[in-house]
């Protein structure tokens, strides 16, 4: 078993050694986990600074056309043989 010490991130003093011991499998999926959520954070960000404008003004339409592009360009949408197959969708709540 290989294991690695991990140094809280509190200042070092020579009187004060707080650590953990843990095995580097555990490290690995802890580090893992925090680059998940630091992108998750991001994207959130991302999306807060996002500010939508007045709904139906001209700067609107275009906002909302520039959206629907890139859920166009990003395959986000679903298209149906026939008007009762999207019925049945949207009574789904898809």
């Amino acid at each position: 078993m290989k294991f690695l010490t991990v140094i809280h991130l509190k200042q070092y003093t020579a009187s004060s050694m707080n650590q953990v011991v843990t095995q580097q499998k555990t490290l690995e999926t802890i580090l893992s986990r925090l680059e998940e959520l630091s992108r998750e954070i991001k994207y959130i960000k991302g999306r807060l600074k996002e500010t939508e404008p007045p709904y139906g003004s001209e700067a609107w339409w275009r906002w909302a056309e520039k959206k629907a592009d890139e859920d166009i360009a990003a395959g986000r949408y679903k298209t149906y043989k026939d008007v009762k197959a999207l019925v049945k969708d949207l009574h789904q709540g898809k």
